[in-house]
């Protein structure tokens, strides 16, 4: 094998560990869904991203001036309500599409209801 042909070799070698290595870092995190909602409540576990807010929070801490802190604060105003909202969605989209009861759940939702009604006397 010629010099040039090893290091080219080595060179694609170095280049598809950087891939792979990248591709790993940047993975998305556990918790936060690939699809943006367009799956019904029954058929995956809705959860809110928190991640904005977890960002701006990190952010909230390094402002060196006092310039920079009104944004800060507004970031942080604009993040927390960004996150209501995406709270009262998910909360919206559960209500709307509940998720299917297991056999053992609706009889103990019957026993209860039942159990919860005011006898005759």
């Amino acid at each position: 094998m010629r010099p040039y042909q090893k290091i080219a070799a080595i060179t694609l070698v170095l280049l598809l560990g950087a891939t792979v290595y990248s591709l790993i870092w940047t993975e998305q995190p556990p918790g936060t869904s690939k699809n943006s909602g367009s799956a019904s409540g029954a058929a995956s576990s809705s959860t809110v991203d928190q991640i904005p807010i977890l960002t701006v929070e990190k952010l909230a801490k390094m402002p060196t001036t006092e310039e920079e802190l009104p944004f800060a604060q507004e970031g942080l105003r604009i993040a927390d309500h960004e996150l209501d909202l995406a709270y009262a969605a998910a909360e919206r989209q559960m209500q709307e599409n509940p998720a299917p009861l297991s056999a053992e759940a609706k009889i103990s939702r019957i026993t209860r209801t039942k159990s919860m009604t005011p006898k005759k006397i």
